[in-house]
């Protein structure tokens, strides 16, 4: 194995030196979720000196980029270590909340008023960070119906995952060390299954693993909105014609038994106000205000719930890669094949993550095939939303 060597930058983006001397390094992209890495190596002068917090590590061979976020240091038969570990770059949307004066129907100009360093919205910026703003054709930059004002006070991350997960796209941040900016814009998975086929036959995987779930998914969700009669003493006006607007479902309805999960939520209709003048037998104007049930806006709502409970199940493989593919030949986010020869099937999957090992002088490399399984914790997370 080559010697690798990690560049650290600081938090304006500066070279500051060159980590060349470590006992481990285990460095993992994600296409959906953020990738991260842990990093061990020996207290050394040099070492002491760039590994601190605010710092970005830079891996010149992959061209990508990460930043500490915790450091630890130990003691083993005598040696001292230093170990620091964080998250890729797309991990910057975590650090920031929704603010009122930063939130747009528009996750593209959300983005931008939270980290873009040279935005006058608010006052969060990255040093020298800009988001691409060319949104011609690029339908996935408005995934927000503009009445999600309940974005204000999420995680900026969590936030924009969950929009762009349905989508099949995500955030992708990109350092250059040669202008020393970073440049933040939405990616999608590229199609290889044609090309690209893992299999023991191959001999270009092994150690293969596979895993189903049906913890925490639904494959039949059915919203629908409820509206009062009167608000105060105004009746709501209604649409008998735009009635089936206030119920949505996703799914196999013929479903049941052992094959039916589903999921079922009732919320309040959208109310509009709108203004109807009129003039009295003094030929004065006056007005009066109608309370409307709107409809359209419900819907949205309703489809909102839809996508993000619905999920048959979570289905996924793992193995340790053969060969040098990774990046010239596949790369995280891209559709693969992979032939299961236990079950005598092949699958079209999607390469969700990606993790190389390297120590005692060697390298791993470690794929999951389609999305990570639900855990407690995923399932705890989203009863306090």
């Amino acid at each position: 194995m080559e010697l690798l060597e990690l560049e650290v930058y600081s938090e304006n983006l500066e070279l500051i030196g060159v980590v060349d001397e470590f006992v481990s390094l285990i460095w993992t992209r994600r296409f959906y979720n953020v990738g991260v890495f842990e990093l061990r190596a020996p207290i050394t002068e040099n070492n002491i000196k760039l590994l601190q917090k605010t710092r970005y590590i830079y891996r010149p061979d992959a061209k990508e980029t990460a930043f500490i976020k915790s450091i630890g240091e130990s003691e083993q038969e005598g040696a001292k270590f230093i170990t620091v570990s964080g998250a890729m770059l797309e991990g910057i949307l975590d650090k920031r909340t929704i603010s009122k004066d930063g939130y747009s129907p528009n996750l593209r100009e959300t983005i931008y008023n939270h980290i873009d360093g040279s935005q006058k919205v608010t006052s969060y910026g990255f040093y020298n960070m800009s988001v691409k703003t060319d949104e011609s054709n690029d339908e996935s930059s408005i995934v927000n119906d503009g009445s999600d004002r309940e974005a204000i006070g999420r995680n900026l991350g969590e936030y924009a995952r969950e929009l762009l997960i349905g989508k099949n796209r995500t955030v992708k941040i990109i350092f250059s060390p040669y202008s020393q900016k970073m440049y933040c814009d939405f990616i999608s998975g590229t199609d290889r299954s044609e090309d690209v086929v893992f299999s023991s036959e191959n001999l270009n995987i092994y150690n293969t693993e596979y895993n189903y779930s049906e913890e925490g998914c639904y494959n039949f969700v059915e919203v629908e909105a409820t509206y009062p009669r009167y608000v105060g003493l105004q009746r709501v006006i209604t649409d008998p014609e735009k009635e089936w607007m206030l119920k949505v479902f996703m799914g196999n309805k013929n479903a049941n038994s052992l094959s039916l999960t589903n999921y079922y939520e009732l919320i309040d209709a959208t109310i509009g106000e709108e203004y109807q003048f009129w003039a009295d037998e003094n030929n004065n104007v006056r007005r009066d205000v109608l309370k409307r049930v709107n409809y359209e806006d419900s819907h949205e709502k309703l489809l909102s719930l839809c996508r993000q409970y619905y999920q048959p199940y979570t289905e996924n493989f793992a193995g340790t890669a053969i060969g040098d593919g990774y990046r010239s030949e596949w790369q995280v986010g891209d559709y693969v094949t992979i032939k299961d020869d236990k079950r005598n099937g092949s699958y079209i999957k999607q390469i969700e993550e990606v993790t190389e090992v390297f120590e005692a002088g060697g390298k791993r490399i470690d794929i999951v095939f389609g999305e990570a399984l639900r855990t407690i914790l995923d399932l705890i997370k989203e009863a306090g939303r």
